[in-house]
């Protein structure tokens, strides 16, 4: 019998990264959760959405404090002078442009580079991300592109084998939202908000984007009960 893989999945609390660790349980040993610091507005609620996943689903789960990326400064994630964008309509334009506003410099790569980390010293030989094809419109660090790249890299950086797999990276927000449902994802426990109030702000790009998904999959009425 194959051995089984071992993996490390960055979780950010939201829907693309807790489907992508279930389904990576599916076929996989995770070794680590990874949730990563780096004073964005929405730090709390999302550390504490993956710590109740981690624990709804048994894995083990590590905070990484990154505070230096906050003072790179630039971003509307983590500059609160900063006005978060709402947009008007999800459409790929309007959305390049909301983009730019929270874009945080490196941010996927510097995550990927410490899972890199992390992966060599647990002997694992996957690094689990929640890429996908909706967002890989309008942030490069969620192509498929990006993720090909990246593959290349960690060749010629990892000491064994060890790859970037991205489970989700050709399907949109709506068909990720069907596979949660199916698969059991904990999504109910998510924070999708880029914002850190006491509930969903319903109006950020990011809660945009999920309650379409709530919406167009048939799942509204299930997630909010009414």
């Amino acid at each position: 019998m194959a051995k089984k893989a071992q993996s490390i999945v960055l979780l950010s609390g939201g829907l693309d990264s807790v489907v992508a660790l279930t389904l990576t349980l599916k076929h996989s040993l995770v070794k680590l959760a990874l949730t990563f610091n780096y004073g964005q507005r929405a730090a709390g609620k999302e550390i504490r959405a993956a710590r109740k996943i981690c624990s709804a689903l048994r894995v083990p789960h590590q905070v990484v404090r990154l505070p230096w990326l906050k003072a790179l400064g630039g971003s509307a994630l983590t500059d609160e002078s900063r006005k978060l964008p709402g947009p008007s309509r999800l459409t790929e334009s309007i959305c390049r442009k909301t983009a730019k506003s929270v874009w945080v410099p490196g941010r996927n790569t510097v995550f990927i580079s410490i899972a890199l980390a992390y992966a060599e010293a647990l002997k694992c030989s996957r690094i689990v991300a929640g890429l996908n094809r909706e967002e890989g419109a309008t942030f490069p660090d969620n192509s498929a592109a990006y993720a090909d790249a990246m593959n290349g890299a960690l060749r010629e950086a990892a000491s064994g084998a060890i790859t970037l797999d991205c489970p989700l990276i050709k399907l949109n927000k709506v068909q990720i939202m069907k596979s949660a449902r199916r698969i059991g994802a904990p999504v109910k426990q998510v924070w999708p908000c880029y914002d850190g109030g006491a509930k969903l702000c319903w109006r950020c790009e990011s809660c945009l984007r999920f309650k379409r998904a709530l919406v167009e999959s048939g799942n509204w009425q299930w997630y909010t009960g009414k």
